[in-house]
């Protein structure tokens, strides 16, 4: 599903993608994001998974907890 929905230069919005899946098949999504960054995707990944984050071979942007997440909303919109 993930080969055939997930391509080159979009932007992927992913909540807990891991959740469902088994190890195997969590393997297998972090390879075909692996694949879409290359060819220019960017994903925003939501997760409750810390592991799921370290098996990125690339540079990850920032991962934030969710309380640093909110404390940066919070601090830009009292801006």
């Amino acid at each position: 599903m993930v080969h055939d929905n997930f391509g080159a230069n979009g932007l992927y919005l992913l909540d807990e993608p891991e959740a469902a899946l088994s190890p195997q098949r969590q393997l297998t999504l972090l390879w075909e994001i692996v694949r879409c960054v290359k060819q220019g995707a960017q994903f925003i990944i939501a997760t409750h998974s810390p592991p799921f984050c370290w098996e990125f071979p690339m540079r990850i942007s920032s991962v934030l907890t969710r309380d640093q997440f909110i404390a940066a909303l919070t601090k830009k919109q009292s801006a």
